[in-house]
């Protein structure tokens, strides 16, 4: 058993279990091709992955297209991935509110 901590790193208990189940799905990462990444038309870190912003959170080089989990940063953790998805949700709508508001602004 492992726990896993806010960011989510896992760290080991020293316990172990049995989890019954009826079937298992592996599940991998794997590094973006450095084409598909330019063919989307967005830029890539020195690594290969997708290059996002900070504000609005995961938003790429294209305005208003975001990326999150693994084709962002190296594969990790099921809990990293879903953490960086909410937090680019949360970036999303940001960019849409700023973008309603600029747009009211004009009218």
């Amino acid at each position: 058993k492992q726990q896993i901590l806010e960011d989510a790193t896992m760290v080991p208990t020293g316990e172990f279990g049995v989890v019954p189940a009826n079937k298992i799905i592996a599940a991998i990462g794997n590094k973006p091709e450095l084409s598909v990444v330019k063919a989307l038309g967005v830029d890539a870190n020195d690594d290969g992955y997708i290059a996002v912003k900070d504000l609005p959170y995961g938003m790429t080089s294209q305005e208003g297209v975001f990326a999150a989990g693994d084709i962002v940063h190296k594969p990790q953790t099921v809990v990293l991935a879903m953490r960086e998805g909410r937090k680019t949700a949360e970036g999303i709508d940001q960019y849409l509110k700023a973008k309603k508001v600029l747009a009211a602004a004009k009218a």
